[in-house]
C-alpha cells in the first residue's frame, strides 16, 4: 500500500514544509534535516527507497523529541526510525514520494 508524503506535516504543535534539497549531504553531513527555525522537513534527493523513509521517520521522530523535550539521544532516534521502517515494510506500507518538490 502506497501512502502519500504530504507536502506539510504537523508534529504536535509544530507544522513543517516538506522538500527535497540537494546537496544536503555535502552541506550538512545528513541525508535528511529538521529545521525548527524555518520549519522545514528537508530529505536529500540523493537519499532513495528505504533510507529516504527512513530517513523520513528520523526527521518526524526528531520533531517529537523537540516539542515534547524529550532528550533522546540521537543514536535513540536513528534505531527507532530503523523499527518504524521496518515495520511498515513488513506491513506492505510504502511512502509514495511524488507530491515533494525541491525547495
Amino acid at each position: 500500500m502506497k501512502v502519500k508524503v504530504p507536502q506539510k506535516i504537523r508534529i504536535i504543535s509544530h507544522t513543517y514544509d516538506i522538500k527535497m534539497r540537494r546537496e544536503l549531504r555535502v552541506d550538512e553531513g545528513f541525508d535528511g534535516t529538521l529545521n525548527f527555525r524555518t520549519h522545514e522537513l528537508c530529505i536529500d534527493p540523493v537519499t532513495l527507497g528505504d533510507q529516504r523513509d527512513q530517513v523520513f521517520w528520523h526527521e518526524i521522530l526528531e520533531g517529537l523529541n523537540y516539542a515534547l523535550s524529550l532528550k533522546l539521544p540521537h543514536d535513540d532516534l536513528d534505531r527507532i526510525a530503523e523499527g518504524f521502517n521496518y515495520i511498515f515494510q513488513e506491513l506492505n506500507i510504502n511512502l509514495d514520494w511524488s507530491e515533494i518538490k525541491e525547495g
